[in-house]
């Protein structure tokens, strides 16, 4: 079983082109003043879709957080450069735009003015939060232009390193106020990949922007939950002494994920959610190391020092929060948690792979129970019986999965493989005359095959009938 000729659900063969839209910043009802405090509710978006007193992280990093850029990432963009164009618009057919309606012909379009506001100026490892041991944190410099302090918020896309090129993620939607003329700010980080060793208090960092399709899914997921579903799930949620729980007898998704978020009290005493950190945690996991429900278990069994029980049902709540996250992103959330069938899937792929055939087996018989129609399923566990000697139980595999619509030609290609080692060599000419009518690859190796099961040509299509001539009727004479 070729790794380019199965289907793996992996994260790597589900990043899809993801035309998301730049998440607005989490707005609030808060308006114009000198003052702006941390926990002020953010500014409404003007017209320019701008908010007048935050600045944006990803747009206000300076020249000097520059650095070496890693495959897969790209380098921080210059100060002052507009915004890309959408690469589905094209250029235009002449490669020259046309001029605007109203203006004179040829007059030049003025280049877009750089963001006016904060500038990061250095970033470095902090102290770690005794209350979160395990989130390691950054430390901002940040100049401010003369003025009212603003607000900088973090959003999606930059990634920072230390000088041994491990990667740190800012948590999104984190704020902190930058006072004129240079102040500091202190935000959370957590790895981009878990295998990473702790960053040292003072290590310096540097920026890159990451090109991950699907990692920016994850983060902008969480800046809309943040920022747009919060001011709904709120309304579950009722002040318990100096905490706030979730009491109602509604059971829909939104109590569920009202119960999930941690909630503090906000500008005039609301209540303000975030996601659990962890859940996000276990979700960018998901994303750049492949984890599922296992490897979550294993982690908090390292990390959090937990028993084998105790961990194993925190991993089942993790694996549901971040499966809720993974699919409001738009990606395969499914190969997190035995309950679905592609979890199961996988777990056969990886037992197959290290030659553990009767493992694989029964991952993919049990991926066939959960779903009936997973046509891949039914083809390895085929190739795994096949490769197991079980020709018989293979054949019926290959049988089950050719019956489902849409079967590629390897199905027909290695039922016939089957048949031939059950000696039925005119069963396996008429599998390998399928392949070939279904398109396989190798064209020429199918056509050998056919001649050797079947050199006298038996399990060829009749020829076609000839054609009978249509008599011309001749006409009359007069």
């Amino acid at each position: 079983m070729a790794r380019e000729e199965r289907l793996h659900w992996r994260w790597s063969a589900l990043l899809l082109a993801l035309a998301l839209a730049q998440p607005a910043a989490a707005q609030g009802e808060g308006g114009e003043g000198e003052a702006v405090e941390e926990s002020d509710p953010i500014p409404k978006t003007g017209v320019d879709g701008r908010n007048p007193r935050v600045d944006r992280l990803s747009e206000h990093l300076g020249a000097g957080l520059s650095g070496p850029v890693p495959d897969g990432f790209d380098a921080l963009p210059a100060a002052g450069d507009p915004p890309a164009a959408d690469p589905a618009e094209g250029p235009p057919p002449d490669g020259e735009a046309p001029p605007a309606e109203g203006d004179p012909a040829g007059d030049p379009i003025p280049a877009a003015a750089a963001p006016a506001g904060v500038t990061v100026v250095e970033a470095m490892v902090d102290v770690p939060d005794p209350a979160a041991p395990d989130t390691d944190r950054v430390r901002f410099i940040v100049e401010a232009p003369e003025g009212d302090p603003r607000l900088l918020l973090v959003d999606a896309g930059p990634v920072w390193f230390t000088p041994d090129g491990a990667g740190w993620l800012a948590v999104p939607n984190q704020r902190g106020v930058a006072s004129p003329p240079k102040s500091a700010i202190t935000v959370d980080l957590l790895p981009l990949r878990p295998e990473q060793d702790r960053p040292a208090p003072g290590d310096p960092l540097t920026a890159a922007m990451t090109a991950d399709p699907a990692l920016l899914a994850v983060l902008r997921t969480v800046q809309r939950i943040e920022a747009d579903d919060v001011a709904r799930l709120r309304r579950y949620v009722k002040r318990d002494g100096d905490t706030f729980t979730v009491k109602t007898f509604v059971r829909n998704e939104d109590v569920r994920v009202a119960a999930w978020m941690e909630w503090r009290a906000g500008p005039g005493g609301r209540p303000v959610g975030t996601l659990p950190r962890d859940a996000v945690r276990m979700a960018i996991y998901a994303v750049t190391a492949g984890y599922t429900i296992q490897d979550i278990a294993d982690w908090l069994r390292t990390r959090r020092a937990m028993d084998m029980e105790p961990a194993i049902e925190a991993a089942r709540t993790l694996a549901r929060q971040s499966e809720f996250l993974l699919e409001r992103a738009g990606l395969e959330y499914r190969i997190l948690s035995p309950r679905h069938a592609e979890f199961m899937y996988n777990q056969g792929v990886d037992a197959f792979e290290v030659g553990e055939l009767e493992r694989a087996e029964k991952h993919f018989r049990a991926a066939i129970e959960s779903r009936p129609e997973m046509i891949d399923a039914h083809y390895n566990l085929g190739v795994t019986l096949y490769r197991a000697g079980k020709y018989k139980e293979a054949s019926s595999a290959f049988l089950i999965a050719s019956g489902i619509e849409g079967a590629p030609a390897r199905v027909f290609f290695n039922r016939g493989a089957t048949l031939y080692r059950l000696d039925d060599q005119l069963g396996a000419a008429r599998q390998f005359r399928k392949a070939l009518a279904a398109g396989h690859a190798d064209p020429e190796r199918v056509q050998a095959w056919i001649e050797k099961t079947d050199p006298e040509g038996k399990t060829a299509p009749p020829p076609p009938e000839p054609k009978k001539k249509r008599r011309r009727r001749r006409r009359s004479r007069r």
